[in-house]
C-alpha cells in the first residue's frame, strides 16, 4: 500500500509535468521462494543461459565455477540471461538462484555445467515472397551464428538475440529456395540445415490493410487483410512511423497482425497502416482516428470453474489493460487485443478451488480511466456441458476439419416420407470457438447412412446413402435391408469453401458403406448394399475423379471397419467369414485370413444380424517409431471387455481389463489429445431407453489396459450418435435417436414427427433432437495448458522437427492425431502416432520422426498435441503428412 509517484522535467526548457500516482501492489510470492529452473542446457561458447520460474523485479544473481559473477532482473518469468566475460566452456559449472533483496528472501541456487553439443536445425517460420527483405527463424541457441542461404549463396549472417527472431537481408528474389543453419564456437559447428522454403510473388496488388480502433494510450495497432510475406508499418500524422513488423508467418496466423508501437497512442492523432513488399507496389489504409476510450465493466464468461487456471471475460476495450484479483491479492494483467479475451493464472497459484473470488476491471492511462470492478467466485466445474441448443438436426454423421471446425449432416435423417416431400438437405457447419451453426448447402442426393473419409488434402469425401426407405416390415419384427435402396452418388466437403461439389457416381448402388483413405491418397469404398447388392469394393482417385472396380472379396456386409494397416485394408467383417476378420490387398484382392473372433458377441445375435454387425468401434492403438505391426482394439458392441490383436497373419487375441459398464451397444469410442481412448453412450439395446442404458463414460488406458471410470454425461445417446475429438481438446458428442419401440426404430414416424429435427409447428418434435454437448478430459482441468508457437505446415514421414513451445522445458509427450470423420459407432480414419522428445531448448522442443510407412501414417492432416508434466495438453496444431 506504499504510495509512490514519478513526474519529469526538462531543465532545458524549465518545464515540470504533473504528477501521477500509484500504490504498490500486495506481491503474491510462493513462500519458499523457488530457485530458477535451466529450460536448456547452458551450451559452450555462448554468454546466455534460458531460465524459466524467475520473477519480474525479482534479481537473479549468478556464479561461474562457484565464484559469484554478477546479476540480472528478470523482464518475465521465462528469460535469456546474457552475462558479460568469456564464453562457457565445456564442463563449467553456472549457478542461479533467486534473490528478493529488499525482503532479505532467496533461494537455493540451481547448478548446471556447460555441454558441448551440435545444436539443432533451425526452422524458417512462415513463408516468403518476392521482394521479402526479413526472414524470420525459430528454433535458435541464444548466442549462436545464423546463417541465410539463397540458392546456396550465403545472403545473410547475424547472431541470434533469442529463440525465433526476425534478420534482415537483401531483398529475396522470385522462385529462389531459402535455407538457414546455425552454429557455435570457432571453428564453427553447424547445424543441419532447415527445412527449404521457396519464394512466391503474389499475382496481383497486395491487399488493402484495415486498422482497428485504437484507443488513447494505446500500446498496439491490430491490422486485417495482410499479405504473408509483407512488412505492416504503423504511420502516425503526428510523427511518422510509430511500429514496424514483418509478417513471415503461415497465411492463416498471418491476419490480424498486432504491431507494437513505440509510444502510446494519443487522442486526437489519426494512423494508417502501410503494407509492403512481394515486389508489389505499398497498399495503405484509410486513417483511424485515435479516440478516448469508454471504459465499461467487464464480465466473467463463462463464470470461472474450479480446476482451471485460466479466467475469460467479455467487454474488454481493446488496447485497455486488465488486471485479475484473486481473493484480493492482484495476480495477473493482459492487454485486451478484442472485446473478449482469456488470462491465464500464475502456476503458483495452483489449480481454482471451489468460491475463491476473482475480480477484474480494465484501465487505460495509469488508472486515470478505470471501470468498475467485476466479480464472481469460481463454481464446480462440470466436465459434460450442454454447449449449443439450437442444432435442428439429427447429425448421424460428423466431421473434424483442420480449421477446428465440424461437418454435421444427416441427409434425410431417418424420414420415409415419400421422396417428393423428404427433405435431405441437413448440413450444418459447427464452430467450436464461436459457438455457432452455419447452414449449408447439401448434395443432390440423399446422404443419410452414407459412408464417408477424410481425404489427403483435407477435404471429407461421402458416397453412397438412401434412395428409398422400406415400404413396410415383414411381420414379426424382423427387418429385411434389402428393402432399402443406396444411392450410387458421391460429393467432396471443402471446408475452406463450406460447399459441397459432387463427383462422378459409383459403379454399385450402397447403403450402409465404409470409405477409407490409401496409403496412396486413393479412397476406397467397401460393403454396403442394397436390392440390386454391391459386392465388390470400388476405389476413387483424387487425380482422375474417377472410379475404379477393383478385384476384392465378396463384402456385401453393412458399415465394415476398414483400416489402412502394413499390407493392405483390415476389413473386421467379411460375409460369410463375418467371424474372421482379414487384411485385403487393394491391388489384387488378396486376403491374409486373421484368426477367428474369441468372442461371437462381436456380431451380436440379435434379430436384425447381420444388419447390426456394425455396432462396436475397431481402431489401431497408438503407433510410435519403432512399430512395424500395429494392434487393433475391438470395443463395445454386446461384448462386456474389449479385445486386442496384432494385425498379422499368425497373431493371437488377447483380452484387457473387462469394461465398467457393459452395456455398449452402439457406444462411441474416440481418441483423446492424450493417446486415451473414450467410450461415451451406448446401452442395453437398440430399444427404448433403460435404466440401466449408460450415462458415465469411461476412458481405456493403452499403457495400463484398463478403464478408468468418468463421469455422467447429460443424455444417454446410441444408435445415430458421434464423438469427435475437437482441435481445442475437447470433445464432441451430437446425435442420437432417442429410442422409440423398435418397429418406429426402422421406418415409421416418429410420434408424429415428419423427420428428426426441430419443428416449430409440432412442438413436441424438439425432444427428439438431443442437444450438443462437450466432454473436457482431465487433461484441460489439471493446470496451465502448454502453447504450440510455431510448428511445420507440413513434415515428411521419418524427419524429425521443430515445434516452437514456450513451456519446451516441461514437455513430456507429443502425439499427433489424424483428424477424423465418425458415423454409426466407429471411423476409419482415426489413429494416434506418438513421437519421441529427441531435443529441447528455451522456447523450442524437436521431435523424432514418424515412422517412414504410409500404411502406418496415412496421409492427411494430424492435430500436433504436447502434453506437459501434469498432463495438460495443448490446443491441437494442424500438421499435414
Amino acid at each position: 500500500n506504499e504510495q509512490l509517484r514519478v513526474r519529469q522535467l526538462s531543465a532545458v526548457a524549465g518545464l515540470t509535468s504533473n504528477w501521477n500516482t500509484a500504490r504498490a501492489l500486495a506481491a503474491a510470492l510462493p513462500s519458499p521462494l523457488p530457485a530458477p529452473r535451466f529450460t536448456a542446457e547452458p551450451r559452450t561458447c555462448t554468454n546466455v543461459v534460458s531460465l524459466t520460474q524467475v520473477f519480474v523485479g525479482i534479481r537473479v544473481y549468478y556464479s561461474r565455477a562457484g565464484v559469484p559473477d554478477g546479476s540480472a532482473i528478470p523482464n518475465a518469468s521465462s528469460v535469456n540471461l546474457f552475462f558479460a566475460g568469456s564464453p562457457l566452456s565445456n564442463g563449467e559449472a553456472f549457478g542461479v538462484k533467486n534473490v528478493l533483496d529488499g525482503c532479505q528472501i532467496q533461494s537455493v541456487e540451481t547448478t548446471q555445467r556447460a555441454v558441448s553439443r551440435v545444436p539443432d536445425a533451425p526452422v524458417i517460420v512462415g513463408k516468403l515472397c518476392a521482394g521479402a527483405d526479413t526472414v524470420n527463424i525459430a528454433g535458435l541457441v541464444p548466442g549462436a551464428l545464423v546463417e541465410i542461404q539463397q540458392d546456396g549463396v550465403v545472403v545473410g549472417t547475424g547472431y541470434a538475440a533469442a529463440e525465433q527472431a526476425p534478420f534482415k537481408i537483401a531483398p529475396l528474389g522470385a522462385s529462389r529456395t531459402i535455407r538457414v543453419r546455425q552454429g557455435l564456437c570457432t571453428p564453427t559447428t553447424w547445424s543441419a540445415f532447415s527445412g527449404t522454403v521457396t519464394t512466391g510473388s503474389t499475382s496481383g496488388a497486395l491487399p488493402l490493410p484495415t486498422v482497428e480502433p485504437v484507443y488513447d494510450c494505446g500500446l498496439v495497432a491490430r491490422v486485417r487483410n495482410v499479405e504473408p510475406g509483407t512488412r505492416v508499418e504503423i504511420l502516425s500524422n503526428i510523427n511518422g512511423t510509430m511500429g514496424t513488423v514483418p509478417v513471415a508467418v503461415n497465411a492463416t496466423m498471418a491476419d490480424p497482425v498486432d504491431v507494437p508501437l513505440n509510444r502510446k497512442a494519443a487522442a486526437g492523432e489519426t494512423l494508417t497502416a502501410r503494407v509492403s513488399g512481394c515486389s508489389q507496389a505499398a497498399r495503405t489504409s484509410a486513417g483511424v482516428l485515435v479516440e478516448l476510450a469508454l471504459v465499461r465493466q467487464l464480465a466473467f464468461s463463462p463464470a470461472p470453474e474450479a480446476s482451471t487456471t485460466f479466467v475469460s471475460l467479455v467487454g474488454a476495450v481493446p488496447g485497455a489493460t486488465v488486471e485479475v484479483l484473486h481473493n484480493g491479492v492482484a495476480v495477473a494483467s493482459a492487454v485486451a487485443a478484442s472485446d473478449t479475451l482469456t488470462i491465464e493464472l500464475p502456476e503458483y497459484l495452483g489449480l481454482l478451488r471451489v468460491d475463491d473470488r476473482l475480480v477484474a476491471y480494465q484501465y487505460f492511462c495509469n488508472l486515470a480511466n478505470v471501470s468498475p470492478d467485476a466479480t464472481a467466485n469460481a463454481v464446480a466445474f462440470q466436465p459434460w456441458r450442454v454447449i449449443n441448443t439450437s442444432l435442428d438436426i439429427l447429425a448421424v454423421h460428423t466431421a473434424v476439419f483442420p480449421s477446428g471446425r465440424v461437418l454435421l449432416f444427416g441427409g434425410s435423417e431417418h424420414n420415409h416420407e415419400p421422396k417428393a416431400t423428404r427433405n435431405t438437405n441437413a448440413s450444418r457447419v459447427y464452430d467450436p470457438v464461436t459457438n455457432t451453426l452455419t447452414v449449408v448447402g447439401s448434395p443432390n442426393f440423399d446422404l443419410f447412412c452414407c459412408g464417408h473419409a477424410m481425404m489427403a488434402d483435407g477435404r471429407l469425401m461421402a458416397a453412397g446413402g438412401t434412395i428409398d426407405y422400406p415400404v413396410d416390415q415383414p411381420p414379426g419384427g424382423t427387418f429385411d435391408p434389402t428393402l432399402w435402396v443406396g444411392a450410387q452418388g458421391a460429393a467432396i466437403f471443402d471446408d475452406s469453401l463450406g460447399t459441397w461439389t459432387r463427383v462422378s457416381d459409383m459403379a454399385g448402388r450402397r447403403w450402409y458403406p465404409s470409405l477409407v483413405t490409401l496409403s496412396d491418397g486413393r479412397v476406397v469404398v467397401g460393403g454396403g448394399a442394397d436390392k440390386s447388392g454391391a459386392s465388390y469394393w470400388e476405389t476413387f482417385d483424387p487425380a482422375t475423379g474417377n472410379w475404379t472396380t477393383m478385384p476384392s472379396p465378396n463384402n456385401g456386409n453393412y458399415y465394415p471397419r476398414l483400416l489402412v494397416v502394413p499390407g493392405g485394408v483390415l476389413d473386421n467383417q467379411h460375409g460369410s467369414d463375418a467371424l474372421q476378420p482379414a487384411i485385403v490387398n487393394p491391388a489384387n484382392g488378396a486376403r491374409t485370413v486373421l484368426p477367428p473372433y474369441l468372442d461371437t458377441r462381436q456380431v451380436p445375435p440379435d434379430n436384425l444380424t447381420p444388419f447390426h454387425l456394425y455396432n462396436y468401434g475397431v481402431l489401431l492403438l497408438p503407433i510410435t517409431a519403432t512399430t512395424t505391426t500395429p494392434e487393433a482394439l475391438f470395443v463395445g458392441g454386446q461384448m462386456d471387455r474389449p479385445y486386442t490383436i496384432r494385425v498379422a497373419a499368425g497373431q493371437s487375441w488377447t483380452s484387457p481389463a473387462p469394461l465398467n459398464d457393459k452395456n455398449r451397444f452402439d457406444a462411441c469410442a474416440s481418441y483423446v489429445a492424450d493417446g486415451t481412448i473414450l467410450l461415451s453412450g451406448g446401452g442395453v439395446q437398440r430399444t427404448a431407453d433403460g435404466g440401466s442404458d449408460p450415462r458415465a463414460a469411461e476412458q481405456f488406458v493403452p499403457a495400463t489396459r484398463t478403464f478408468v471410470p468418468r463421469e455422467d454425461a447429460a443424455f444417454v445417446r446410441k444408435y445415430h450418435s458421434c464423438t469427435v475429438l475437437l482441435r481445442d481438446g475437447r470433445l464432441l458428442s451430437v446425435g442420437g435417436q432417442k429410442a422409440p419401440p423398435l418397429g418406429n426404430y426402422l421406418g415409421n414416424n416418429q410420434g408424429g414427427c415428419a423427420q428428426w429435427r426441430k419443428n416449430p409447428a409440432v412442438p413436441t418434435c424438439d425432444a427428439n433432437v438431443y442437444p450438443m454437448e462437450d466432454y473436457r478430459p482431465t487433461y484441460l482441468r489439471v493446470g496451465p495448458r502448454p502453447t504450440i508457437a510455431f510448428a511445420p505446415d507440413s513434415i515428411p514421414r521419418g524427419t524429425p522437427f521443430v515445434v516452437g513451445c514456450p513451456q519446451a522445458w516441461d514437455i513430456t509427450r507429443a502425439l499427433l492425431l489424424r483428424v477424423s470423420s465418425f458415423t454409426h459407432a466407429g471411423s476409419t480414419d482415426m489413429r494416434c502416432i506418438e513421437l519421441a522428445i529427441t531435443g529441447r531448448r528455451l522456447g523450442a522442443v524437436t521431435l523424432g520422426g514418424t515412422p517412414a510407412s504410409a500404411e502406418l501414417v496415412v496421409p492427411g492432416f494430424y492435430f500436433l498435441f504436447l502434453l506437459r508434466t501434469s498432463g495438460a495438453a495443448s490446443v491441437g496444431w494442424p500438421i499435414r503428412i
